[in-house]
Parts: structure tokens; sequence; C-alpha cells
């Protein structure tokens, strides 16, 4: 279950700026729709936590939504790049830096923030699939889109 996460955003357009505030729910509950729940953290055998296994996030944009939610409210950005860049996009993001600059200039720029705005918008809304290159697009307001891109029952999130 995702728990009380809230995000303020400034949204400006030129001498204009107004703040959004925006919240999502208390309690999301992950199981029915969302395989997550039922795949949630266990202990390994060593006692430590580990992440739901890879299988968490296949099935549809929307578990990966969910899923992607939750690390971005525990600050998790490590395990964020790792599960949701496609592994050939991430290599070519760390040819040249450590993935924690990579990581660094992601969350001074902000797009974090960027990032849970477009999700909390897309999480219950039906994207446009494209079967035949297996992408789906959610709009945003007619400007914003977050794609993410289906590889072997998978799907990461599309660079634009």
């Amino acid at each position: 279950m995702i728990r009380g996460l809230y995000v303020i955003a400034l949204v400006g357009c030129g001498a204009a700026t107004s703040t959004t505030t925006v919240t999502i729910p208390r309690d999301v509950p992950t199981s029915a729709t969302a395989p997550v729940a039922s795949s949630a953290a266990a202990p390994s055998t060593s006692g430590a936590w580990k992440s739901p296994p890879a299988a968490a996030v296949i099935g549809s944009p929307r578990n990966t939504i969910v899923r992607m939610l939750a690390l971005l409210q525990r600050r998790d950005f490590e395990e964020l790049f790792q599960t949701f860049v496609d592994p050939a996009d991430l290599k070519k993001l760390t040819d040249t830096r450590p993935l924690d600059d990579v990581i660094a200039t992601f969350v001074r720029q902000e797009k974090d923030k960027d990032l849970v705005l477009l999700l909390v918008h897309a999480r219950d809304k039906a994207p446009e699939i494209n079967s035949v290159d297996h992408i789906a697009t959610y709009e945003k307001d007619g400007d914003k889109t977050i794609r993410f891109h289906e590889v072997d029952g998978r799907w990461y999130v599309m660079d634009d």
C-alpha cells in the first residue's frame, strides 16, 4: 500500500508562477489491480528486507506506475533507475558517468517531482496503446506525456 506522498510543485509561465499540490491518497490499494502488494517486500533468508521480484512490474503499465510511485515516495532512485529504465538506455546514461551522478542530476533538476506529477495523473487513466511497437502513452494536458515501452512483459519508461 502506498502511504501519503505530498508533492508541491511550482508551475511557472513567464512572470506568473503558481503552486500546485499533488497528493497521493494515503491508502492506495495495490493488490486487486496490481500484483505489487502480493509480492511486496519480504524478508530474505539473511533477515534483511529485499525488494519485490521483477515479476511485480510485469503485466501492465499501471503496475509499473504504482511501483514507480512507491519507489519515488521512498526516494529510492537507484532502484527506480535500475528497474524502470531500459537496460540499454541505462548503459548509455552510465557510460560516461556513474549512476550516482545521473541520479544527482535527476534530483537537482527536480525531474523526480515532474515524474510524480505525470505518474499520479496517469495512474487511473487508460493509456493510448500502440500494439505494434508495444508502447503505452499517457498524455497530460496535451503538452506533457509519459511513455512506456514493453520488452518481454516488462514496462520501461521511455526518455523523450
